[in-house]
């Protein structure tokens, strides 16, 4: 006949870490700084911080955005241009709302008499397809 206990034992550590945001240039400069030092050096500190400099480094990779958008059934390349009805050109600026919708900028020529160019700057996707066709260019 089998038998179990369950003992519950409670501790309470604190463990403080830090983590530092360098460049490779920052990187290799501390890492020379260091290994400059003893090994013993800060009560063996450099010697752990040295050895984990030096060893095969954890990569954090960051995964990209999709290049590609799906509104109302219609996808979108995110790294082409598009031109709208007037003939304006259309392109994504590589921004995105807190939602994810990628946005939109687009510089058109002064045309009908006027002198300046001019530029929407950072409208969404949704808003520009309410006011503009777009065809990819």
């Amino acid at each position: 006949m089998a038998d179990a206990t369950k003992q519950t034992v409670t501790r309470t550590v604190t463990e403080e870490t830090f983590t530092l945001t360098l460049s490779a240039d920052e990187f290799q400069y501390l890492k020379s700084l260091v290994g400059r030092q003893t090994i013993q050096a800060g009560d063996g500190a450099n010697g752990r911080i040295y050895e984990a400099m030096t060893e095969d480094l954890i990569v954090n990779e960051v995964t990209p955005e999709p290049a590609t958008y799906t509104h109302n059934g219609v996808t979108y390349d995110l790294t082409s241009e598009y031109r709208d009805g007037d003939g304006d050109y259309w392109h994504f600026t590589g921004g995105r709302t807190e939602d994810g919708v990628p946005l939109m900028s687009c510089r058109f020529v002064a045309t009908f008499g006027s002198t300046e160019d001019s530029e929407y700057q950072d409208w969404t996707l949704p808003r520009v397809l309410a006011s503009y066709t777009l065809t990819r260019v």
